[in-house]
């Protein structure tokens, strides 16, 4: 029987934290703008999270210095818990600031994020402090677009097969139209909803009157 081949699963994982610990500093940007009391906890949380997320690329490396063959047991495994660590990370920005200090609501808010559901349990959250805010809207951005199929592009680093990864993420799409363009597709997914997003940006402005 195959080994299990851990170092793919937690170099994986920790690299999306990485990445996600890079994107709550937008929020941290936001924060310093307009000068709002949660930013050092929006900074506490993104340093918490990237050290987490190199340990775990660190632990990855070390497990298996000569790497090892990918089945999709390591894939979708690594799926569910790339989708469980955002989410549990996310949650930091709201707890550490004392938003949310709950951390069930803390956790179901930013899985609403990343699943980009649309729930939430705040009841004003117009009264959210501005970087809190973005940071909640900002999760729903990452989850619309698919942290994981961005990161696909990466998988080889760590011996990864981006093909299977896309298929544990984006089900019901045949594996031999996808693969061999794979990267092709991400970089064409990513300029799209770049686009979509500026020209909802200028849309927005536009009919605010700013």
């Amino acid at each position: 029987m195959q080994r299990f081949n851990y170092r793919f699963v937690l170099s994986s994982i920790g690299l999306l934290l990485m990445i996600e610990a890079l994107f709550m500093l937008f929020s941290a940007f936001v924060g310093e703008y307009y000068n709002d009391n949660a930013v050092k906890s929006i900074y506490t949380s993104s340093v918490i999270t990237f050290l987490s997320g190199a340990l775990l690329v660190f632990l990855g490396r070390k497990r298996h210095r000569k790497g090892g063959s990918i089945s999709k047991r390591e894939v979708y495994l690594t799926v569910t818990m790339a989708w469980l660590m955002l989410a549990l990370f996310g949650t930091l920005p709201f707890l550490l600031s004392g938003a949310i200090p709950s951390f069930t609501n803390a956790f179901f808010e930013s899985m609403c994020g990343f699943t980009t559901t649309g729930s939430s349990t705040l009841l004003n959250i117009e009264a959210f402090p501005k970087s809190l805010h973005f940071w909640r809207s900002f999760t729903q951005w990452i989850g619309g677009f698919g942290i994981i199929i961005f990161v696909m592009s990466f998988m080889p680093v760590f011996g990864g097969n981006s093909g299977q990864f896309f298929d544990a993420e984006a089900t019901g799409i045949a594996e031999d139209q996808m693969r061999p363009r794979i990267n092709e597709v991400t970089k064409n997914m990513a300029l799209t909803y770049l686009a979509l997003t500026i020209i909802g940006f200028l849309r927005r402005r536009s009919s605010n009157g700013i």
